[in-house]
């Protein structure tokens, strides 16, 4: 089986067969992909409590962080890495021990975020109400409340 890049392995919905990364269309795809390695690593690891106590100060985790922030700041451009990168937030968060210094970061993206799913993509909007409520039951609880989540 050739691996070849097609239109197909872009989620219509998106329109991302139309847009372009400045860095060319290939790391969109590899972006893509890499979103979707790092959601489910942070799943099972969540499960198995693997990802208890994340260092939000090692390189690794800072610069993923920065690619989530990015993905959650063009969510109206695309919607489905937005998605991912929500998912992947939620998860970071949770097993964060210093989320508080995380959520300046994040709060003034998810209500466009959420407004946009709301309106175009079932799963941007699903992901991003599920990271609200995150914010509305963790302990910054009170730095979250204009986020209105319901």
């Amino acid at each position: 089986q050739d691996l070849y890049i097609t239109e197909d392995d872009f989620d219509s919905s998106d329109d991302e067969a139309e847009q372009e990364y400045s860095e060319g269309i290939f790391f969109g795809v590899m972006h893509k992909i890499a979103l979707q390695v790092l959601t489910n690593a942070l799943e099972v690891a969540s499960l198995t409590d693997c990802c208890t106590n994340l260092d939000m100060q090692d390189p690794f985790w800072a610069t993923a962080f920065e690619a989530l922030v990015y993905d959650l700041a063009v969510s109206t451009h695309r919607p489905h890495e937005a998605a991912l990168s929500a998912r992947c937030t939620s998860i970071i968060l949770k097993n964060s021990p210093n989320d508080h210094l995380l959520h300046g970061r994040i709060e003034p993206l998810l209500k466009q975020a959420n407004d946009y799913g709301k309106k175009h993509h079932l799963s941007l909007e699903k992901e991003t109400k599920i990271l609200m409520g995150h914010c509305m039951h963790s302990h910054w609880q009170y730095k979250c409340n204009s986020l209105h989540c319901y």
